[in-house]
């Protein structure tokens, strides 16, 4: 009598689940800082590797290579959106409808905004505030106090 033989019972070797990290670390440096000087959104480079934006910070923040390369990537992908912004203006066509000028006006706004947070240095609007002082406070003092007749307590 021929028995029969047992079903096996071994499963095939599963794959290693691939986490956000390894997707990221797949993705390496290079591939992090072509995007970024690309123009592509921070969101949307760490959803493409299946992580929240966090988690692609924290990933970036743990090599300092890696950030410092990343921050250079940053100022120039704010030449990226500085040029957008006039790129979208100058496409404008002559017969534009408001809505058509409104809208072109926000999305340049918003790289010109973009831009700015990536360089600061470069694209914000500096204020100067000049703080003078009066030669000799207490003689201008004692010219108001004269001019309006008040009398100093005592």
């Amino acid at each position: 009598m021929a028995r029969k033989a047992k079903p096996s019972t071994a499963q095939p070797a599963e794959k290693p689940v691939e986490t956000p990290r390894m997707r990221l670390d797949a993705m390496g440096t290079e591939g992090l800082i072509e995007r970024v000087v690309r123009g592509d959104r921070l969101r949307d480079i760490a959803a493409d590797c299946g992580a929240h934006l966090y988690s692609m910070q924290v990933w970036i923040a743990a090599d300092p290579d890696r950030k410092a390369r990343f921050d250079v990537a940053m100022k120039i992908s704010a030449d990226w959106h500085a040029d957008e912004a006039t790129a979208i203006i100058a496409a404008l066509p002559r017969d534009a409808t408001k809505a058509d000028v409104a809208k072109a006006r926000e999305l340049a706004q918003q790289h010109r905004w973009l831009a700015k947070m990536r360089d600061k240095e470069r694209y914000s609007e500096r204020v100067e505030v000049a703080h003078t002082a009066l030669p000799d406070a207490a003689e201008a003092l004692g010219e108001l106090r004269a001019l309006f007749g008040v009398q100093p307590r005592q």
